[in-house]
């Protein structure tokens, strides 16, 4: 049997987008080793709001840039 990881949520939501987690974790400007120490817990839904919005400024980010490129 199979246990479920803390946040699997949002860890499933970090793989699907297609980021990385360093990428995530610069957003929340804290180091790789933090936010991977934070996910060992379940997350507060308000820690859970910021790794979205960081989720969500990353892909603005990227669709800026693809904008700009053509």
């Amino acid at each position: 049997m199979k246990m479920k990881k803390p946040n699997e949520d949002i860890r499933e939501l970090v793989r699907k987008s297609g980021f990385c987690s360093w990428q995530v974790a610069n957003k929340l400007n804290c180091h790789e080793n933090t936010y991977y120490r934070l996910m060992r817990k379940e997350l507060s839904e308000e820690d859970k709001k910021r790794i979205y919005r960081a989720l969500d400024e990353l892909e603005a980010e990227k669709e800026k840039e693809l904008s700009q490129i053509g």
